[in-house]
């Protein structure tokens, strides 16, 4: 499967040494935060962010490390939305409406139907911010579309400078915020 954002991975330059460092910090500080039981009783335990919401320790840090070093552009969607809240769904239909000016409708079928909508809008915090890596993103073309389950007032301050649009979803209300 293809990948949708430049990655560098397995090399050791200056830079990667600089991500794992900040990734150990970001676990450093995660791991003073309080653990509570998974709600399916399964799973790894859950840490609790300091405003409140839960996830998995790796999550957590990936979520970590995006605030800090994500930078919104204006020109960017970002699609927060709760899990198990038709996330896949939502994806396709941004990632349709956000390229329905293409050359023909039938490329962005073609992309639907040869990428998992997961691909194509990638989640911050578990496919972009991971393995110890900060990807370069400045060469991504505008509309850059994103996704995330970190609640909104936890997203980066980068979110909010830039003024990039944000569609928040739950499963009871969507809601939509430019």
């Amino acid at each position: 499967m293809a990948t949708v954002f430049p990655r560098d991975a397995g090399v050791s330059t200056p830079e990667a040494d600089e991500a794992k460092k900040i990734y150990d910090e970001a676990r450093r500080v995660v791991s003073t935060y309080e653990t509570v039981p998974s709600p399916s009783g399964t799973l790894q335990d859950y840490c609790r962010h300091p405003s409140g919401w839960c996830i998995t320790l790796p999550i957590m840090v990936s979520s970590m490390v995006a605030e800090q070093h994500f930078e919104a552009r204006g020109t960017d969607v970002l699609l927060v939305t709760m899990p198990k809240s038709g996330t896949t769904w939502i994806k396709a239909l941004l990632y349709a409406a956000a390229h329905r000016t293409d050359d023909t409708s039938s490329s962005i079928l073609r992309q639907l139907a040869s990428h998992n909508s997961h691909q194509l809008v990638p989640f911050l915090e578990a496919q972009v911010y991971t393995k110890d890596q900060i990807p370069d993103l400045s060469s991504l073309p505008a509309p850059r579309l994103f996704a995330t389950h970190i609640p909104a007032e936890s997203l980066p301050p980068s979110v909010v400078a830039s003024g990039c649009k944000v569609r928040t979803f739950s499963t009871s209300e969507a809601h939509y915020s430019p």
